[in-house]
């Protein structure tokens, strides 16, 4: 528990950067400090907005830290709830075996808006957006069908995705052979930005930075059984891949031109 307060407080500072990108002096530490978080939280599913911070709880409720009142509040507006059924705005079905709901893993803030990924009724990983206060939920975009396995038991792999320019950017981790796809909002048409050469490869760790998608690969090969891979650029307005940095497989962050 400590470990996420920690996470949620800086998370918060660095939304309060000010205009020469120096941090103000926000200390929310007593305000998150009780609040039962999901136990798996980092930056992938904590939503940095204008206004404050969004973030899932234990108990698959959207929370969101207002960064004016140092208050957490239930992503919901309706009169009355206790924020402890299904029927609270601010709640998400878990996504179970062989049923429709959602992926808590992670939350995007884009353009006044969240935006979460679920498993839909046709067993589509399905876009959906929603309300920045919770008021309203619709599903945009349907990315793929599922694969079932033939056993009675199976898992369904969240899928990695990010949103920028009307488009989402997004990863099937439940193959062995994993690429990198685009969909547009505005069309539905869908590209493969990225193919590795190898039959088994993992695809990861999308960044959207300065107008370029950065990721990553990994693989193994038979003969050293070590891995291998490197970070990688996908050009927006050049629609272009290319290596930034070979063997790079540990994680990576950026600072100004670096």
């Amino acid at each position: 528990c400590m470990g996420i307060m920690v996470l949620l407080s800086c998370v918060l500072l660095m939304s309060c950067q000010d205009k020469k990108g120096n941090l103000e002096k926000d200390d929310t530490s007593e305000t998150i400090e009780n609040v039962k978080t999901s136990a798996d939280v980092d930056e992938n599913n904590v939503a940095i907005s204008e206004d404050g911070v969004y973030f899932w709880n234990a108990d698959g409720y959207l929370m969101f830290l207002d960064k004016k009142s140092e208050q957490v509040v239930s992503l919901c507006g309706l009169a009355d709830c206790q924020h402890n059924s299904s029927s609270c705005n601010a709640y998400f079905e878990n996504i179970g075996n062989q049923t429709e709901g959602f992926f808590r893993n992670r939350v995007i803030y884009y353009e006044d808006a969240l935006y979460l990924i679920g498993l839909d009724e046709d067993e589509y990983v399905s876009i959906y957006k929603v309300a920045k206060d919770g008021s309203a939920r619709e599903k945009i975009l349907q990315l793929y069908k599922i694969q079932k396995m033939k056993e009675e038991e199976y898992s369904i792999t969240a899928p990695s995705y990010c949103i920028y320019d009307d488009y989402v950017y997004y990863i099937d981790n439940g193959v062995t052979k994993q690429m990198l796809r685009r969909k547009s909002f505005k069309n539905e048409k869908e590209e493969v930005l990225y193919e590795p050469e190898q039959k088994e490869a993992n695809v990861y760790r999308m960044k959207v930075h300065d107008g370029s998608l950065y990721f990553q690969t990994e693989y193994y090969t038979e003969e050293t059984e070590c891995a291998k891979g490197g970070i990688y650029e996908y050009d927006i307005l050049e629609n272009k891949v290319g290596k930034v940095k070979d063997g790079a497989i540990a994680d990576y962050g950026f600072q100004g031109n670096i």
